[in-house]
């Protein structure tokens, strides 16, 4: 990670988890605004953040993460006046979505290692570490699915290519678009493992 992606996440990080899903448009976009977040993918010469998608996606993240209230993404979507709003859009779920498995696995983390059966942690049964490291594995494999869909949002892609993904998903013409690219990675890296 970039400094300057660290600095972006160290920003949004703390503000995001105070305002967590109780936020409200009327009472907190005037915080966001301040921060410039609605402008990050907006140019600098005129006016916005000057952010790139790998920025948008440590923010969409975080978004997911903290279960945000405002629908940030879509504002910062919007403002940036993308050619293919529905694959900018399904990046944007597909970040939020993998944001908020990695807040589950920390929240599953925290309470296997916090509730006691038979005189010690639930952490501590080799049943419950080996759901928790499977789930681990799924929260990585939709960070994967992020980054992928990250690195194919400068790439036009048509439904005519060679790619083994839907049409739908490899278009982001489907609401599942994120939902099956998460999968396909999965697969795809489960085939490479088993190997």
């Amino acid at each position: 990670m970039s400094d300057t992606r660290r600095m972006l996440a160290e920003m949004v990080d703390p503000l995001f988890a105070g305002m967590g899903a109780a936020a409200t448009v009327e009472r907190d976009i005037a915080r966001l605004e301040e921060l410039g977040l609605p402008n990050l993918l907006v140019p600098e010469a005129e006016g916005g953040f000057g952010g790139t998608w790998l920025d948008a996606l440590t923010v969409f993240r975080l978004a997911g993460y903290h279960a945000l209230g405002i629908h940030l993404p879509k504002l910062i979507v919007k403002r940036a006046a993308v050619a293919d709003t529905e694959l900018a859009m399904a990046f944007a779920r597909a970040c939020q979505i993998a944001g908020a498995l990695d807040a589950a696995l920390a929240l599953s983390i925290a309470y296997a290692n916090e509730r006691q059966q038979f005189g010690r942690p639930l952490g501590k049964f080799q049943a419950v570490q080996q759901s928790l490291a499977s789930f681990a594995c799924e929260a990585a494999a939709a960070n994967c699915a992020a980054m992928e869909l990250r690195h194919r949002r400068s790439i036009a892609v048509t439904p005519n290519s060679k790619s083994p993904l839907p049409s739908s998903a490899r278009t982001g013409r489907s609401k599942w678009a994120p939902v099956l690219l998460i999968r396909f990675t999965a697969q795809s890296a489960s085939r490479k493992n088993t190997r």
